[in-house]
């Protein structure tokens, strides 16, 4: 036709094919410079500018055709293999909540008002930025990272300050879990300034323990430190820090300050805690023996007695099966951020685990096999520190319940599993961070880079 014979018109033509809005200015954008190319190829050969432009778009092929293949190929990624297992996640701790208190009389007036109100706040956070462009992290990179680590860094300061925040609001404690967030941004600013911008990467990531470290919280904050050795290491690797071999060096030191902080907290943790599910069964068994050799035993025997499915049999050495029937209903009351899992393997047997966990399993395997294929080192780089994130978060806390850890709270982990655990504000925090992957699963086929490697999605085609 011949309205479709100037190469606007046939970029018209082609974005009407196209359902995805946000795609259409990033395909016109790549289209249009290669129609301009083809035209002036053409005006070379001492056509007249209108011939060019002419040949240029027959060339180019019909446009309807076009368009529906780059729609076929610019789709939004919707990513049901992370949406499906977050929501049958939701749905398992929703339901895990209400089997504890069921029957309780007050469940329908204070309850589930608080558990609908923190389940449509974690969804809230999740969607806001899934929809959002994620490259708009990486217009101000640094400050970003600057404003998450002064967040961290400062948490410890307020407790300090304000002692009543502790006792208000929790979101403080949960902060660390930005880190890697945080790290993977300092690392998309500072890839192109070689060893320095290693190092500076190094030393921000490093400043927020000081505090925690003074005040003896540092097992809130080394989990995250490995995240952030993993980060670096994925970055030196990629030489985004030039190839110098003393690069290594740097992120082996910063390693070997993680693993400080390790041994510093397990120094803080010797003789562990009273945990609130043990101890309660502890106590309503008299406390007679001593706690600590007390907790070890109780685990490791329920750990031995727990059936395939349903409810864990009964230690040889216990004579009073009310008891421990009693001691099992005190492990499920008494469940929650640091427990749940104990508590799931007690009163529903192996299968009950596994099945609890198994979506999350899901979730983690297809979000690293689908951040593999990610081009844009932005998005390669938060994709990462997310997965990392809630990688470190499931596998630390099903160690520890594994391991018989749980007398000593928060020794591999202070942070609940993922998606499962009661905790309000870390079932934000998590699908928060799950809203920032989704971003950049979502776009990631629309999303291009310009010549200094910065990340953006086309808004316009000129």
């Amino acid at each position: 036709m011949p309205e479709r014979k100037t190469i606007q018109a046939y970029l018209t033509a082609v974005e009407e094919q196209i359902r995805w809005k946000r795609a259409r200015p990033m395909v016109a954008l790549e289209l249009k410079r290669h129609l301009e190319d083809q035209r002036d190829a053409f005006a070379e050969e001492e056509n007249s500018p209108e011939e060019a432009e002419r040949l240029a778009v027959e060339e180019m092929g019909d446009p309807v055709t076009v368009g529906t293949e780059l729609d076929r190929i610019h789709r939004p990624r919707s990513a049901w293999g992370i949406f499906v297992p977050v929501m049958l996640s939701l749905a398992v701790w929703l339901g895990f909540r209400v089997y504890q208190h069921w029957g309780v009389s007050y469940l329908a007036d204070y309850y589930a008002p608080r558990w609908g109100g923190t389940i449509v706040l974690a969804l809230g956070a999740m969607v806001l930025l899934y929809f959002l462009d994620y490259t708009l992290f990486g217009k101000r990179p640094l400050l970003a990272a600057g404003l998450v680590t002064a967040a961290v860094f400062g948490r410890p300061l307020l407790e300090v300050t304000l002692p009543s925040f502790s006792y208000t609001h929790s979101l403080g404690d949960y902060l660390p879990l930005l880190l890697p967030f945080a790290m993977a941004l300092a690392i998309y600013a500072l890839r192109e300034k070689g060893t320095r911008g290693l190092a500076a990467c190094c030393v921000l990531g490093l400043a927020p323990t000081l505090p925690w470290i003074a005040l003896g919280w540092m097992q809130m904050l080394w989990p995250t430190l490995l995240c952030n050795t993993a980060l670096l290491m994925l970055a030196v690797k990629s030489g985004w820090f030039g190839g110098q071999k003393r690069n290594w060096l740097l992120v082996a030191g910063y390693a070997l300050a993680a693993l400080g902080a390790i041994l510093l907290a397990l120094t803080v943790l010797t003789g562990g805690a009273p945990h609130s599910l043990i101890d309660a069964v502890w106590r309503a068994q008299g406390g007679k023996d001593d706690y600590a050799v007390y907790s070890k035993r109780f685990v490791r025997e329920l750990l031995s007695n727990a059936r395939l499915v349903g409810a864990a049999d009964m230690p040889k050495e216990w004579e009073n099966p009310a008891q421990w029937q009693e001691s099992l209903h005190w492990i499920l009351d008494f469940a929650h951020y640091d427990d749940m899992l104990f508590a799931v393997l007690a009163n529903f047997g192996w299968l009950g685990f596994l099945a609890v966990q198994a979506p999350m399993a899901v979730l983690l395997a297809v979000g690293w096999r689908t951040c593999r294929r990610q081009t844009a080192v932005l998005g390669r780089l938060l994709a990462s520190a997310v997965l990392l994130t809630l990688t470190w978060q499931a596998a630390a806390y099903v160690v520890q319940t594994m391991t018989g850890l749980l007398g000593w709270k928060a020794l591999l982990t202070p942070f609940p599993y993922p998606l499962l655990s009661d905790g309000g504000t870390a079932l934000v925090v998590d699908c928060a961070l799950l809203g920032i992957l989704l971003s950049v699963f979502h776009s990631s086929s629309i999303v291009r880079e310009d010549s200094r490697g910065r990340a953006f999605i086309p808004r316009k085609t000129a």
